[in-house]
């Protein structure tokens, strides 16, 4: 079975070890920290802020300023999506994320840091089956920004374009090849724009 094929197949996964980073955030310039500790089968992702247990679904994040957001009840978490991104290509299906401060480190602006802490630590396979949501449509969000399409496949592929304010247009496809994401999609930096 190849690791993509253990992405969607087979048993959950948790971190192998608790681990730490600190750094600072990048909106609010304060230090900030992350704790990912172990999670028991079929918890699922879920982040601690001030005492405040948040699963993780699409009810509490939304899209912030080139960023996902968490929104908590003592209010809003900034960069998310990079912790979320490892997890998701590591093959996380269950962990505590405790969050120090406003947001998760920003560190150089890309997964990087958190893709090589958990190529440290590891996974341990835990005993219960993975589910997954099953995309039987043609599914699409956009705005004036970009979009985003998902439709059913037997393969796992992504098709990213990008065309920069200044005309250059880079594009990308993955299929079936997750482990290429440590190298060449992990240090991918969020890139910011301004309108003048």
């Amino acid at each position: 079975m190849t690791k993509t094929e253990e992405l969607f197949f087979g048993n959950q996964h948790t971190v192998a070890q608790e681990f730490e980073l600190f750094g600072t955030g990048l909106m609010t310039g304060e230090t900030c920290s992350i704790r990912v500790k172990p999670a028991p089968e079929d918890t699922g992702i879920v982040f601690v802020a001030n005492g405040e247990e948040i699963k993780l679904s699409q009810n509490i994040t939304y899209p912030g300023f080139h960023n996902l957001t968490l929104k908590t009840s003592s209010g809003d978490i900034l960069y998310i999506e990079h912790i979320l991104s490892v997890f998701f290509s590591f093959g996380v299906d269950n962990a505590i994320v405790e969050v120090e401060g406003k947001e998760v480190p920003f560190f150089d602006g890309s997964a990087l840091i958190f893709s090589e802490r958990m190529l440290q630590v590891g996974l341990k396979e835990q005993n219960s089956i993975r589910r997954y949501f099953v995309i039987t449509e043609r599914t699409e969000v956009r705005d004036e920004n970009g979009i985003i399409i998902a439709e059913p496949s037997d393969k796992f592929i992504i098709h990213a374009v990008y065309q920069s304010p200044n005309g250059k247009k880079e594009e990308f496809i993955i299929e079936d090849n997750i482990e290429i994401y440590p190298d060449e999609i992990a240090p991918a930096r969020t890139l910011f724009t301004r309108k003048i």
